[in-house]
């Protein structure tokens, strides 16, 4: 039996000690502050630091999501064990990173890729991967894991509550009308 390899973007906030755990591979986005050189969320700056900068600092962020080159880097490596890769990621309203590991499922052919878009973001999409990486390495085929994946996501919600809406305009995640 083919191993599936289950593959997320670091905006699924899962700790580190899980990723490693269930060999979960993570393509990371980009933060990037006025001015600086961007940074790989997760690797290059975690969750703690990045919420410092923002506060003490009070310097504007974005993010930018991986270059469809760089999942296809990712897939090449898992696939050449033969193995299926499950990609799940950040909802597609939210960010561009479902179409770039599209369009790298595009880059590697012959490589056995499924794209999901998980239509959640922060945790609600972590518990999915964590779901869909238990599955794999309990042995479950590519198909079952899909399977759990789709009634996951459909059972999932997430809320979040923000003390402003100051970040999400300066970021460009919602316009100064909807804030308003």
């Amino acid at each position: 039996m083919n191993r599936v390899h289950i593959v997320t973007d670091s905006t699924a906030d899962l700790p580190a000690e899980f990723i490693r755990e269930y060999g979960i591979t993570v393509v990371p986005l980009k933060v990037i502050f006025s001015g600086c050189e961007p940074l790989l969320d997760s690797v290059d700056i975690n969750t703690e630091q990045f919420y410092r900068r923002l506060v003490e600092n009070r310097e504007l962020s974005v993010t930018s999501q991986p270059t469809p080159a760089e999942f296809a880097s990712a897939y090449s490596r898992l696939s050449a064990d033969g193995g299926s890769i499950i990609s799940i990621h950040i909802s597609s309203s939210m960010s561009g990173t479902c179409q770039s590991a599209r369009m790298a499922k595009d880059m590697v052919p012959g490589a056995d890729i499924e794209v999901i878009d998980s239509k959640l973001v922060s945790m609600g999409l972590g518990l999915v991967v964590l779901e869909a990486a238990a599955a794999a390495r309990a042995g479950k085929s590519k198909e079952e894991i899909l399977d759990i994946v789709n009634k996951s996501i459909s059972k999932t919600q997430v809320f979040f509550i923000v003390d402003s809406f100051d970040n999400l305009v300066r970021g460009g995640r919602i316009g100064k009308a909807q804030a308003f």
